[in-house]
This record gives C-alpha cells, sequence and structure tokens, in this order.
C-alpha cells in the first residue's frame, strides 16, 4: 500500500511538473528524474531516512520509542531515559542536515512552484522537525546533570544507595524550573518511573532470587527486607520532600502528587517485600519453638505437640520455599494466591497453626524444667 501511495503521489506531481515546464522537454526530464530520486530512493533500502515522504513517519517513531522502552514488559533505568533523549538528538540532527540539503530545497521550490498540497504540510512537517530537534538539545543538556549521578545510584552498594536520592531530587528541581521543555508532569512522571525501576532492581540484586532469600537464616531475610523497604519508602518521602519545595518554587508550575502511574509499579514491589517480609517473621518465630523444651509430667507430649506444629510450619513454608517463580516479580500473580494461603494456613493439613501453638505453650506454662524461647 505504501508503494502504491508513493508512486501516486510521484504521478501526480510529474503531471504538475509537466505542465509547469510549457514543454520544455530538457526541463521536463530533469524534474521528473529529481522527483523520482527522492521518491524511490526508499523502494530501493539504500537509505530510506533521506526519503522527503518518510520524515512524518521517521518523527513519529522516534517519539513512539520513547514509550517503546516499556514495552514487552521492559523496565528501563535513568540512564536508559537519557540514552533516548540523546539518540533522539542525533537522529533528528540527521534528518534536518538532510532536510538543509540542495537536492530536498530543489524539491521544495518545484513543490512550491507547482502550487502542490503537499508543500504547506510539508513545510509543517519541516517546523515540527526543528521543534523536536530544540526539544531534544535542550534536554540533553539539563539531563546531563543527572548521568553522572544515575550511574553512582545504579554503581553503588545497596546500604549507600539513599544518600544519592536527595542530589537527584534536588537537580531534577532545577530542570523543572529552567528548562523550557523538561516541565512537564509527564516528563516527570517518566524519569521518576525509571528512577523507581533502578532501585528496584538494585533491591532485587541485594535480596537475591526466591530461593537465596527463603534459604537464608530467617533473622537474616528479615534485616535484608527491611532495609530494601526503608530505601524503597526513602525513595518516596524524598520526592515529596521536593515536591512540597517546588509548591513555593513554582508556585506557577509545581510538581504533581502521583495520580496512580508514577509509583504504581513501585507501590506493587513495596507491598511485595511487606508479604515476604511477614513470611520471614513467621518462619523465625516458628524458628525458635525448635528450642522449647517442656518438662513436668506431661512435658514430653507437651513438647511433642509444639514440634508436630513447627513441623506443619515447615511444610507450609517449604512450598513457599519451592513456588518456582520468583516472589520479587510484581508482574508474576501466583505469589498474591500463594501468600494469602500461607497467611489463613489454606495449605496446611490444620485450620490454625497459631491455634494449636498457642494451646500447647498455655499448657507447658508453669511446667517444672521448662525451657521457652528467649528465656
Amino acid at each position: 500500500f505504501t508503494g502504491m501511495r508513493i508512486l501516486h503521489n510521484y504521478r501526480n506531481i510529474s503531471r504538475a511538473t509537466r505542465q509547469f515546464s510549457m514543454g520544455d522537454r530538457f526541463f521536463e526530464q530533469l524534474m521528473i528524474l529529481t522527483l523520482r530520486e527522492h521518491f524511490f530512493r526508499p523502494m530501493y533500502y539504500k537509505a530510506p531516512i533521506e526519503n522527503t515522504f518518510y520524515m512524518g513517519r521517521t518523527l513519529a517513531d522516534l517519539t513512539d520509542r520513547h514509550y517503546a522502552l516499556f514495552a514487552n514488559n521492559q523496565h528501563p533505568g535513568p540512564s536508559a531515559g537519557i540514552g533516548f533523549w540523546e539518540m533522539k538528538k542525533d537522529d533528528l540532527g540527521r534528518i534536518l542536515d538532510q532536510l538543509n540539503g540542495p537536492q530536498i530545497t530543489k524539491v521544495l521550490k518545484v513543490l512550491d512552484l507547482i502550487r502542490s498540497p503537499y508543500f504547506g504540510a510539508f513545510k509543517a512537517l519541516i517546523s515540527q522537525l526543528q521543534i523536536a530537534h530544540a526539544e531534544a538539545k535542550d534536554n540533553c543538556k539539563y539531563l546531563a546533570s543527572l548521568k553522572s549521578l544515575f550511574q553512582q545510584l545504579e554503581m553503588s552498594d545497596f546500604e549507600t544507595i539513599t544518600s544519592h536520592m536527595k542530589p537527584i531530587m534536588h537537580i531534577l528541581l532545577m530542570i523543572w524550573k529552567h528548562s523550557k521543555f523538561y516541565n512537564t508532569p509527564s516528563a516527570l512522571a517518566l524519569i521518576m518511573r525509571m528512577l523507581c525501576n533502578a532501585v528496584m532492581e538494585k533491591s532485587r540484586d541485594h535480596l537475591g532470587s526466591t530461593e537465596e532469600l527463603f534459604n537464608l537464616e530467617p533473622k537474616e531475610a528479615v534485616e535484608k527486607i527491611v532495609l530494601v523497604l526503608d530505601v524503597c519508602r526513602q525513595l518516596k518521602y524524598d520526592y515529596y520532600v521536593y515536591y512540597n519545595l517546588s509548591k513555593t518554587q513554582c508556585e506557577s508550575n509545581p510538581w504533581m502528587a502521583d495520580r496512580g502511574n508514577m509509583f504504581k509499579r513501585h507501590d506493587q514491589f513495596i507491598t511485595r517485600c511487606e508479604d515476604l517480609l511477614y513470611v520471614c517473621i513467621t518462619a523465625q518465630q516458628f524458628e525458635k519453638m525448635l528450642t522449647v523444651v517442656i518438662g513436668g509430667n506431661s512435658g514430653a507430649v507437651l513438647t511433642n505437640d509444639v514440634e508436630s506444629v513447627a513441623a506443619e510450619f515447615n511444610k507450609l513454608f517449604d512450598k513457599m520455599k519451592s513456588c518456582g517463580y520468583d516472589c520479587l516479580d510484581v508482574d508474576e500473580t501466583k505469589f498474591e494466591s500463594d501468600i494469602l494461603k500461607f497467611s489463613t494456613g489454606d495449605l496446611c493439613k490444620d485450620d490454625d497453626i497459631e491455634e494449636e501453638t498457642e494451646e500447647a505453650l498455655r499448657e507447658a506454662e508453669g511446667q517444672p524444667g521448662s525451657e521457652m524461647p528467649g528465656s
């Protein structure tokens, strides 16, 4: 279809060129050959970007590429966002260089002389390209100040990652105040989504895989998850600190509060970590039951009851360990049903492990020779 459209446009303009040449065969052939070169060059797939009437599609592709970074379940970091603007600046610069070349200038003159309906649209397209190129240049200039900070965040140890968050927010606010283009809600939401992705990726590296996390000592797993939660919450806290600052420093155009698209995945990750923390804290509590020794006349029976409850929990915990998917992947929906079964005890043969534990420990209380956790 595209080829037929190009051919149709070429024929229309070539007919108009013949009328404009007023019977001058040499001039007529020269203009037709020039038009043919520019219309049909993409058909040879040698240099499609040089084709005049492909510029609109190229501009659309460059714009869509920004959002295509998130396609196919990809979650890029902020360095990818800066790379996009650098690539867009270079691509649009090359296109404008070609548009300002002598060959395209000749074509424009012909389109103007023959009063082609394409002339106005093409001039508007060139104007859009110039605006888009100016935007890309301006964004690259200001985002360059964040490039090293993003690299430091991505390369730093997880324990020190929070030290990079306030400087990043400060620079973002300065860019918001002084940039001509990078001061829109969509731009801020996009860079914050990418920053959240970087923090989540660092968090996942710190916690390791599901198997690695659950094979840690429960106490160590709890400490790691608590640290991850502190880091993730600190990112949102720092954002809202500068959100409040923007209300006084940028009264006419302050930052916006999250409307569900900026921290959506970040909040899901926090919720997932809170669920994992619940699992690991529960495992830590049941681990202490292995040290319970109950004395007295009923000591052996009660000790066996406590050990039985701990064994039931271990079966439940082992099913979580062998779930077969990454628990830290917020796009994995199986976890939601599994954590619900875990928290309600549906995976166990017994209806309520906690009731059995409380009953056994209540009977053991006061028995001579008993040893309880922490005693």
